[in-house]
């Protein structure tokens, strides 16, 4: 009986283990990844720039591969809008920050509400840690084509209404 309970015990010291490890292994990364903001609001027709960091927080280089990201469309309950990855095939020294700006211009057909964007950079042997942007976004071309579009349905029902009446 005390045979099964120490083989019990053996096998939950060894599972926590395992998931402990696993979890000082993600906080761990050589790479550590900020942003200078992380949130901003933005109009139709201003630019979107996120300034980025990357830091070599360890004692050797570190081969970095892609930048990644993905968009979620929080307005609609968390739908992802994209998922991208730009080639970023860099050496980074001991201790080396790179420090880079994106720039973008968001299409007209973006829909108004709120995007959260999630980036991180993989490297050989791992990636690091996520971090997110917030980007609030209102479109008043949106605004505009909708209301073309609901006077071009009042206008005809106008018509209609008037024709049946005579």
């Amino acid at each position: 009986m005390n045979l099964k309970y120490l083989a019990i015990f053996a096998v939950s010291a060894l599972l926590l283990s395992i998931i402990a490890g696993e979890e000082i292994q993600k906080k761990n990364t050589p790479l550590k990844i900020t942003l200078e903001n992380n949130e901003t609001k933005l109009r139709s027709g201003q630019k979107l720039v996120m300034k980025m960091k990357v830091e070599n927080t360890s004692s050797g280089t570190v081969h970095a591969e892609y930048i990644r990201s993905r968009v979620e469309y929080d307005t609609l309950g968390g739908i992802v809008v994209n998922k991208t990855s730009l080639e970023w095939d860099r050496d980074i020294s001991p201790y080396e920050v790179c420090e880079g700006v994106h720039r973008s211009e968001l299409p007209v057909y973006t829909l108004p509400g709120t995007y959260t964007i999630y980036i991180w950079v993989e490297y050989e042997g791992g990636k690091t840690g996520e971090v997110q942007f917030k980007l609030h976004y209102t479109n008043f071309y949106i605004y505009i084509i909708l209301a073309c579009i609901i006077n071009t349905a009042i206008l005809y029902g106008k018509k209609v209404y008037r024709d049946r009446k005579h």
